[in-house]
């Protein structure tokens, strides 16, 4: 649900977000990117909190 979440909002931050497509294909996979390891990186450490 996190990967969709992200897609979507990196396809709207990198069409309003650069100039040209090309910039706006990298700054949206960049974003995306970003979003997927963040998410990945808070439930590892929320997996080691207690109950």
């Amino acid at each position: 649900m996190i990967i969709i979440f992200a897609l979507f909002v990196a396809a709207a931050f990198g069409v309003i977000g650069r100039d040209t497509t090309r910039a706006r294909a990298l700054y949206g996979l960049s974003v995306f990117t970003k979003f997927v390891v963040v998410a990945f990186l808070l439930a590892w450490i929320l997996y080691f909190l207690p109950n």
